[in-house]
């Protein structure tokens, strides 16, 4: 996936002042508009691409990102996300 720091940045920002409730609304709007295609979202344009998080229930904050194209099965990660012993919650 080509995206900077930066590029990460302004979507961030932009995702928040606007109230977007999720990243298919984002993605909507930067094929619809010219000025958010041009000025908010990357010159190379955006990937689509799944994540995958694990994360402690006690915590909020993620302790494993994976980041795959948008095409193919989840189960593979599982493995990756929780260690030996652990229970884990899937969505």
């Amino acid at each position: 996936m080509q995206i900077t720091f930066e590029d990460q940045v302004k979507t961030l920002i932009f995702f928040y002042l606007e109230e977007y409730t999720s990243a298919q609304r984002l993605f909507q709007v930067f094929e619809e508009d010219d000025f958010e295609r041009k000025v908010i979202a990357p010159e190379q344009g955006i990937k689509k691409a799944k994540v995958h998080l694990g994360f402690d229930l006690n915590h909020p904050i993620a302790k494993k990102i994976f980041l795959r194209d948008s095409k193919g099965a989840e189960s593979p990660f599982v493995n990756m996300i929780l260690s030996s012993g652990q229970i884990g919650v899937l969505d």
